[in-house]
């Protein structure tokens, strides 16, 4: 009975790591759908939103499609996700709400500093980079931008960098951690191009096509390094009955007869 049991979450779930892997799979080519309604469809700004949505919603649903049995971690990272669709869909024609796509986004960042913390340890060194990173940004574009906008930058700021040194000190394989940070800086890198280009003013060429570009992928790299990671509640880590081990489903059959044998 309980080797049936066993064998039917195992199908189930090799049934669910099937369908996402070929959902994922319509990741990539959905963001070069958005890419080139920008380029040729700038005007319609409902095709335009529609395609900018698509690739999130992915993500969206291959973290919570069971989000009845998620773990904390889980859901804080899917909470984040879906913050930033928001902030995408407010940043966007016909709102164009800035104030509120920043919040959206500060307090998507604010789910992942929590939800990769969870396997984290404190590693002040490893905040360095991050913050120096996000000095010398700061340092040329706040002169550039309007006074009332420093304060939100600022705080934005912090949050984002901090992200960054939250992923960046988990306790985690290096594939898993370097995916991760490799998310944070394009995130960062996106975010600069945000600024420089929309706060300072300063013409940035296929501004809009590379910030939608290193977006994408920094999200796309956070949820793959969130679904490699272990211990942080990621889609690497299985439940059953007690047993937690990225092949747990596989060994238990096994370790269920050894155990009613003896």
């Amino acid at each position: 009975m309980f080797e049936m049991t066993v064998k039917h979450l195992t199908t189930k779930k090799q049934f669910s790591d099937t369908t996402s892997m070929r959902l994922i799979q319509f990741f990539i080519p959905l963001v070069f759908l958005h890419i080139l309604t920008l380029i040729f469809f700038r005007g319609e700004w409902g095709l335009t939103l529609t395609t900018k949505l698509l690739p999130m919603f992915v993500l969206i649903y291959l973290v919570g499609k069971n989000y009845g049995s998620l773990e904390k971690g889980q859901r804080l990272f899917l909470y984040g996700l879906l913050f930033s669709t928001v902030g995408d869909t407010v940043l966007s024609e016909p709102f164009t709400l800035f104030i509120a796509g920043l919040i959206s986004f500060l307090i998507a960042h604010l789910f992942y500093i929590f939800a990769f913390s969870r396997s984290s340890s404190l590693h002040l060194v490893r905040s360095i980079p991050f913050y120096l990173l996000g000095g010398v940004l700061g340092y040329f574009l706040f002169p550039l931008i309007e006074p009332e906008m420093k304060i939100p930058v600022f705080i934005y700021g912090f949050a984002l960098t901090t992200m960054g040194w939250r992923i960046a000190s988990r306790n985690s394989d290096s594939k898993s951690l370097w995916i991760g940070i490799s998310g944070a800086i394009l995130f960062i890198i996106s975010d600069s191009i945000i600024g420089f280009s929309q706060l300072a003013h300063i013409a940035i060429p296929n501004s809009t096509v590379l910030i939608m570009i290193t977006y994408y992928l920094a999200q796309y790299f956070l949820f793959k390094s969130f679904s490699l990671s272990k211990g942080n509640g990621g889609t690497h880590d299985i439940k059953v009955r007690g047993i937690r081990h990225p092949t747990a489903l596989s060994a238990a059959p096994q370790a269920m007869q050894t155990r009613f044998i003896n």
